[in-house]
């Protein structure tokens, strides 16, 4: 069986590229659309900046108090070791 070959009239292609035209997005749509997706992206790249600002801000605040631990951690040691050296020396003095 041989397919029937269709004649297309040059209207009839006018009208399938007028119809391909009308179903394509129209530069106004495209423009609208990258608008609002732009609105969008600029939202939350402030917001993104709000965060990233609060997180410095909240690693400060962790630097600074881990500094605070470290030094009374150090007075700790530091009163610790010489309580020791005086009970050492009282040791000794008491065993004469």
């Amino acid at each position: 069986m041989q397919k029937q070959k269709q004649k297309i009239t040059i209207e009839d292609l006018a009208q399938m590229v007028q119809k391909g035209f009308m179903e394509t997005a129209k530069k106004i749509d495209m423009d609208l659309q990258f608008k609002v997706v732009n609105q969008r992206l600029k939202a939350v790249e402030e917001r993104l900046s709000r965060v990233e600002k609060r997180l410095s801000h909240v690693e400060e605040r962790l630097d600074r108090v881990e500094n605070i631990l470290m030094i009374d951690r150090r007075r700790k040691m530091e009163r610790l070791t010489t309580e020791m050296k005086d009970l050492k020396e009282l040791s000794r003095l008491s065993n004469f």
